[in-house]
């Protein structure tokens, strides 16, 4: 059975394998091992699903029966967690959430001193070994509760990065997750915006925690495209996602939004690093376009621990992934919904000064054809994944982080979901025709 301890944080089945005695031991083997590392406050916080209080609460109770000392700001993103932990000097942050999953999940996402993510090759497997082994009555001397909010020394943070944009109308579906009162107190009436879907609603039954899921914009896209508005902005469940609509209302794919954002902050910061970090399974504009900017272009792995960690060991200025999490070296190496927002804000608001869209600016970045990322349901995802490389192996293999075979016109990247059973393939050609046909090829041999 797979443990709930994943690549990148806690995640199971709300009531059955996630429930508020497990997050009353979770919050005695973290402190214990936050203990173990000199660490002494921590700042907890939920997203809106249906549990996410109770269980921070109770994480709450194992924290301070630990003898540590715990900050509580309740409904909250994932961001601002990290952002807080970090700034305010917490040996560490805990957000009860399952992030962009349904609501029947829900989980924990744990990050250490100045944010640094707490992932399977960082700290969480030996949480889960405290969890499973150790004893967990040991602590003396209880710690303290303080119950408090810094949502506004947050917001003042992320408009300090605002240009005045008072000429745009932009669209916002927050998905009932926990981002739409931080979005209200980040526009302050500097933006026109339309909000829907924005009552934290924890049980995602008008739309899905993931912005990503077929359909899930759908109502964001009619209401950009109707009230004839500038881009739109989707959300997922705890605020750490963003993607975006054009004003034709077609979806901006993240990875050409990686590399728009990069071109405007490789001209802005060209005094400090040049290095972006971008997905794997990103087109090859993006280290084209990166490169032609004066940028150092680094492939690096999937999942927000790893990003997070090699951020801050290289000094990457900035990183994007193809699931719309973007990371930046001035909010401690940590993803950033708002703030990629507020970049794109800024870039469209320059756009309308030449007569120009947020859609123009994209089709300059579409040189190639690619798919998007497809999901297969496989009896065993690294038997298929052992078989490609068998049947592509006069390609250039590369194993940073599933397998990626590349040829002169085209190449493909399949790698097992770190989150569900799932086998993923994306894949990029030349141009439509063969990228069909390459597609078609994949498709017959995985599913044979």
């Amino acid at each position: 059975m797979k443990s709930i301890f994943g690549a990148y944080d806690i995640r199971g089945l709300d009531q059955i394998e996630i429930n508020g005695k497990f997050a009353n031991k979770l919050g005695f083997a973290f402190g214990a091992f936050l203990k173990s590392a000199l660490g002494k406050n921590v700042i907890v916080g939920h997203d809106s699903r249906i549990n996410s209080a109770q269980y921070a609460k109770e994480l709450t109770n194992g924290l301070t029966a630990s003898g540590l000392d715990v900050t509580y700001i309740g409904l909250t993103s994932t961001p601002m967690i990290n952002y807080l932990s970090a700034n305010l000097n917490f040996s560490a942050g805990a957000m009860v959430t399952a992030s962009h999953l349904s609501a029947k999940y829900n989980g924990f996402k744990l990050c250490g001193a100045n944010a640094n993510a707490i992932g399977s090759d960082s700290g969480l497997k030996e949480i889960e070994r405290i969890y499973y082994q150790e004893p967990l009555d040991i602590f003396n001397k209880p710690g303290s509760l303080t119950n408090v909010s810094y949502t506004k020394d947050y917001l003042n943070f992320l408009q300090s990065f605002l240009e005045p944009a008072s000429n745009l109308a932009i669209g916002i579906d927050s998905g009932h997750g926990s981002i739409y009162p931080e979005i209200v107190g980040l526009f302050d009436g500097q933006c026109q915006f339309i909000g829907i879907n924005n009552e934290p609603n924890g049980d995602f039954s008008i739309r899905p925690s993931n912005p990503l899921d077929p359909g899930a914009l759908d109502e964001l896209t009619k209401l950009v495209v109707n009230s004839r508005l500038d881009f739109g902005a989707g959300f997922d469940g705890d605020g750490d996602r963003i993607i975006l609509i054009d004003e034709t209302g077609r979806m901006v794919d993240p990875d050409i939004l990686t590399a728009i954002i990069a071109t405007r902050l490789l001209n802005l910061n060209s005094n400090t690093s040049n290095k972006i970090f971008y997905d794997l399974r990103s087109s090859k504009i993006v280290p084209e376009i990166i490169q032609s900017n004066g940028g150092t272009a680094e492939k690096c792995k999937v999942g927000h621990s790893f990003i997070k960690n090699i951020m801050q060991a290289e000094q990457g200025l900035f990183a994007g992934e193809m699931s719309g999490h973007y990371y930046y070296q001035d909010l401690y190496n940590t993803d950033n919904a708002l703030r990629t927002l507020v970049e794109v804000i800024n870039i469209v608001t320059n756009l309308k000064t030449q007569g120009l869209t947020l859609g123009n600016l994209v089709d300059e970045y579409k040189k190639y054809s690619t798919s998007p990322e497809l999901n297969f349901s496989v009896n065993n995802v690294h038997d298929i994944i052992a078989k490609l490389e068998i049947q592509y192996n006069d390609g250039l293999i590369d194993k940073l982080d599933g397998l990626t075979i590349n040829y002169p016109n085209w190449w493909f990247n399949a790698r097992p979901s770190q989150t569900e059973p799932l086998l993923r393939l994306r894949l990029e050609a030349s141009d439509h025709h063969h990228l069909n046909l390459r597609l078609q090829e994949l498709e017959q041999f995985i599913n044979s």
